[in-house]
């Protein structure tokens, strides 16, 4: 009986001890960022805003299935005054001999959206006065990190279930220039990687 009675006093306590909080005013700006003509947004997975108001969107589209199916994926930019800028397109040279995907088959060497190397799949932006951008995709399973204006300044990473390989990451956080955490979505995991810049070597030689 003592058990039942605790346990009733547990349930109607409950929402006692919810903690109040106020709502919150908020406006939403109409057309904050302006597409070009017969231009639209697919999926948007990602946005990051730089120190200068400059907002970098991830976008799927044309998708029709699941979302690792997208036939676009594009990684773009819009000004302080959301106008488009441009599409940020990221091409680095792979060994497809050595190259394996994250799960799946190999994918085609004209593959286009999400699974095309260099297509974003997260996006994220470092603070302080010299920020970069990272990006990663799922095939050849790379992190990227390229200036704001899309200069691509190293790679890291291939796709794997050991420590430095990476099964598709969904999220990414950068604290600093040097300091990233990925979030893996077939891992099951968070990888903190700690870059050594000083150390690079050729993409082309991995």
């Amino acid at each position: 009986m003592r058990h039942v009675i605790i346990g009733l006093f547990l349930l109607i306590g409950a929402p006692l001890f919810a903690q109040e909080a106020p709502v919150i005013p908020f406006d939403s700006v109409p057309n904050a960022l302006k597409l070009p003509a017969n231009m639209y947004f697919g999926e948007v997975a990602g946005v990051a805003v730089n120190s200068k108001k400059h907002t970098f969107v991830f976008s799927r589209g044309n998708t029709t299935g699941p979302a690792f199916g997208a036939a676009a994926a594009q990684l773009l930019e819009f000004g302080p005054d959301g106008k488009f800028l441009r599409e940020i397109v990221i091409k680095v040279p792979f060994d497809r001999n050595t190259a394996r995907p994250a799960i799946g088959n190999m994918p085609a060497e004209d593959v286009k959206g999400t699974q095309s190397p260099g297509a974003p799949w997260a996006i994220c932006i470092t603070p302080g006065p010299r920020q970069v951008l990272y990006s990663a995709d799922a095939f050849p399973g790379r992190v990227y990190k390229l200036t704001l204006d899309g200069k691509v300044l190293g790679v890291l990473g291939e796709s794997g279930k050991q420590f430095k390989q990476f099964g598709w990451v969904h999220e990414m956080s950068c604290p600093s220039e040097n300091e990233i955490y990925v979030a893996e979505v077939l891992n099951w995991r968070v990888q903190k990687l700690i870059l050594h810049p000083g150390q690079q070597t050729s993409a082309a030689n991995r």
